[in-house]
């Protein structure tokens, strides 16, 4: 029976948890977009980029898988 090497865990486990984060991102997005902040932009674009670098990690990680 073959075994895993140990570097493939690693992307395994972001397939398994990067499309959870970049839902609740999204959603964080929406909610933030909604409320009535003062400087709404700055979280925007935490929230943006966060998202970006999710969805780079995730295609990385399907890349290999």
């Amino acid at each position: 029976m073959p075994t895993i090497p140990t570097e493939a865990y690693r992307y395994f486990e972001q397939r398994i948890y990067l499309p959870m984060v970049i839902t609740i991102l999204e959603r964080d997005k929406h909610i933030a977009a909604e409320l009535p902040l003062k400087l709404p932009r700055p979280y925007e674009g935490l929230i943006d980029k966060a998202l970006a670098h999710a969805r780079a990690d995730l295609k990385t990680a399907e890349a290999y898988l």
